[in-house]
């Protein structure tokens, strides 16, 4: 009986220190400073992209403050698509995944440099901090696009045709051919069940696809369509897309929003 015993204890200490050990969260920063420049007039977003390098998931907090502000510049953090309100939170970060954090700055016609800091941290652990500045100046460049609304920007749905679709015509105003970026970000107050889905010169893509790069041939046009899926869920919610040039430093983002309503 005494060796039985010992046998099994022999294999319980063996099982147990097989057992794998979870890897600790560990996620890294794109980069930890961004300067850019634009128009009293435009909206710049600066982006970051958070990635977790492990298996495990975890919880990121998040942290921004101004360190040098302008009177009458507006701050909105954008995280994976989703507009945050105030100036902390936290967002999931899973396994192998990466997550998305825009800072939008709006000058609303005031000039300036402004400075601002972001800080990420995970069980206190800190993950990084990003550096801020933006300089808005009142001589923008001339725009090498143009947006015109081809449907109606607010409508309602019934049971009977619960998806409603919105149409903006993007234009290439240049002799060269224009590499744009659009952003699609959805309203945290949007009923429970909703979705949306863009479609793009490329494709019409999967309601977790929130952003896009596509190339426009020199002076043509594009149909960029929104769809709005309510799922046949009551309720009001808005989406706003936005176009502009990543390498446009004068700051060159314009938007389309919509709101919808279901009954």
């Amino acid at each position: 009986m005494k060796k039985i015993l010992f046998i099994l204890v022999v294999v319980s200490i063996a099982f147990y220190g097989c057992e794998p050990e979870e890897t600790p969260f560990a996620a890294t920063l794109n980069t930890n400073s961004i300067t850019e420049t634009g128009s009293v007039t435009a909206t710049k977003n600066m982006t970051v992209i958070l990635t977790n390098s492990t298996s495990t998931n975890g919880s990121v907090a998040w942290s921004f403050t101004e360190t040098s502000s302008v009177t009458g510049w507006t701050y909105s953090i954008c995280i994976n698509g989703a507009v945050q309100n105030g100036t902390s939170g936290t967002f999931d970060l899973t396994g192998n995944g990466s997550a998305t954090v825009m800072v939008m700055v709006q000058a609303n016609g005031f000039d300036g440099t402004g400075t601002a800091s972001m800080s990420f941290t995970e069980s206190n652990n800190s993950i990084g901090t990003v550096s801020y500045s933006y300089t808005a100046t009142s001589t923008p460049s001339a725009p090498n696009f143009s947006l015109s609304v081809t449907s109606d920007t607010n409508s309602t749905s019934s049971s009977g045709s619960p998806k409603r679709d919105y149409k903006t015509l993007f234009t290439n105003l240049t002799n060269d051919t224009l590499q744009f970026t659009w952003l699609r970000i959805d309203d945290p107050a949007n009923p429970s069940g909703w979705f949306m889905e863009t479609c793009d010169m490329i494709s019409c893509w999967v309601p977790t696809t929130i952003t896009g790069v596509n190339d426009l041939p020199p002076n043509s046009s594009f149909e960029f369509k929104t769809t709005v899926n309510t799922a046949g869920i009551v309720g009001t919610g808005s989406v706003t897309t936005l176009f502009y040039e990543e390498t446009d430093s004068a700051g060159t983002v314009q938007s389309h929003s919509i709101y919808h309503t279901h009954n």
